[in-house]
């Protein structure tokens, strides 16, 4: 079978692991092209509310968040036109994850509400399902 896997990578290097039931030859083939300057991705700042596009075939994007000040604070990820869901890390372990604020009374967007230490942070935002087309999202990050 053929897999195919599109992805907004940052500048770096990169290891893809190929994990099945049979042992055998792959071949892989890479493309790449330029990514729309809203494609998000990158650094975000508390009190940044980012308005970026999931591109098509992508279901995850990854941004880094640096905290200088101890205290509680609200990540959130909204979207009209897709189920969203939010995950933070730090150190490789994940702290935090919400899928849908109210999923009962439709509020398929995610909040994380956290305190956090002073430290660099990953922040996954993600799109449950794929999708031939761009979709739009906004990423927002708040001390409370």
């Amino acid at each position: 079978g053929q897999y195919t896997l599109r992805a907004v990578l940052e500048a770096g290097t990169h290891t893809i692991a190929i994990d099945g039931p049979q042992g055998g030859i792959y071949d892989l083939t890479l493309s790449a092209s330029a990514v729309p300057a809203n494609a998000g991705g990158g650094a975000i700042r508390v009190g940044d509310t980012r308005q970026a596009v999931m591109l098509s075939g992508v279901t995850r994007i990854n941004y880094t968040l640096d905290i200088a000040q101890a205290g509680n604070y609200v990540i959130d990820m909204a979207s009209p036109v897709f189920d969203t869901s939010l995950s933070l890390h730090q150190n490789g372990y994940t702290l935090a994850e919400n899928d849908d604020i109210d999923y009962s009374n439709g509020n398929t967007n995610s909040r994380i509400e956290i305190a956090l230490e002073p430290g660099q942070y990953q922040i996954q935002a993600m799109a449950l399902s794929e999708a031939s087309r761009n979709r739009d999202y906004s990423l927002a990050v708040k001390r409370k």
